[in-house]
């Protein structure tokens, strides 16, 4: 699954009851609300009442060190370690920006040390990129470079843990962790082509987006993406109902996962899916904190109807999109 989409387009999202209309209490609701919200039912659950402790009680000013799983887990025992250190990487995996904007996969290999204080120490990468062929020095630099920092920056992040005994005493030991970075949606054995003038201009929009922020994706094509029904309104306009449209389509197709309302599960979903040269949705990713809510937003944006393509300088181009939908309990 591709992890992320930087080139964000941001939808002001709307809010939802289970079965509520887009009409609410005789008025109609705003679809320019700061956020997609979907919102259903609590449902109650049993739960186990914890058992009282002998544990110190703290005072209203005292509070408590988060719960830190290394610490209970032997580093010399290969199981329990990697299986933290995997939902480390899990909880912490980013996608490098721009290497997600051209495509490329990589294996990372990140060697370091965890020192006889238990401290993470000497982080270091090696990048070995996968489907892209370079036509210059610097182009594959940059890309690799982006690979290793994102890599390195989860184990850096690792908290303390147990260091290595030997003998009695603690020493350092020297690890090294694989980091895959893979989209489910490129074809096996696809190769793409990148010089460092792409790497500019990829370099350039990114940093524009992050300058303009809300719906700069818009901004940065000559003719932006046109949802059916928009076609007659003037060009002004039409980010405008690009937006409306896609509001209305989430709010008619929206259903919030039983098994979600049953355990009380909510958060935010982010969506990235690219509309293509020939009007198409496709390469549909999520990433939230629940399945369940992952697959119901992948869902929604599955339905969404064939998009006359974005333009750049008169040729059709590729236009990513981005949006969070958050499912909210009541």
């Amino acid at each position: 699954m591709k992890k992320f989409l930087l080139l964000l387009l941001f939808i002001p999202p709307i809010s939802f009851g289970q079965n509520e209309d887009v009409k609410k209490n005789g008025k109609e609701t705003d679809l320019s609300l700061n956020g997609v919200v979907i919102t259903g039912l609590k449902q109650k659950i049993k739960k186990n009442k914890r058992k009282k402790t002998n544990d110190i009680n703290l005072s209203k000013n005292e509070s408590q060190e988060p719960y830190n799983p290394f610490l209970d887990c032997d580093i010399n025992d290969n199981s329990c370690f990697q299986n933290l250190v995997n939902q480390h990487i899990l909880n912490n995996f980013h996608y490098p920006q721009l290497a997600n904007y051209f495509d490329i996969q990589a294996m990372v290999n990140v060697n370091y040390t965890i020192d006889k204080n238990g401290v993470v120490k000497n982080v270091s990468s090696n990048a070995a990129l996968i489907g892209v062929a370079f036509e210059d020095v610097d182009s594959k630099k940059i890309i690799s470079d982006a690979f290793e920092k994102a890599a390195n920056s989860i184990i850096e992040s690792l908290p303390k843990i147990n260091p290595s005994i030997v003998d009695g005493i603690a020493v350092d030991k020297k690890f090294r962790t694989p980091i895959l970075y893979r989209l489910s949606d490129i074809e096996k054995g696809s190769m793409i082509s990148i010089n460092i003038n792409k790497i500019d201009k990829g370099l350039s929009l990114l940093n524009n987006l992050k300058k303009e922020g809300v719906f700069s994706n818009f901004s940065m094509v000559d003719e932006v993406p046109v949802f059916p029904g928009c076609e007659e309104v003037l060009r002004s306009k039409k980010r405008e109902c690009f937006e409306e449209k896609m509001n209305r389509h989430i709010a008619k197709h929206f259903r919030y996962p039983a098994l979600a309302q049953q355990f009380g599960v909510q958060g935010r979903v982010f969506v990235q899916f690219m509309i293509g040269v020939d009007g198409n949705v496709t390469g549909i990713r999520t990433r939230g904190p629940d399945n369940n809510l992952e697959n119901e937003a992948k869902r929604i944006i599955s339905l969404l109807p064939k998009i006359k393509p974005g333009k750049e300088n008169g040729v059709r181009v590729r236009v990513p999109f981005s949006m969070p939908i958050t499912f909210k309990l009541q």
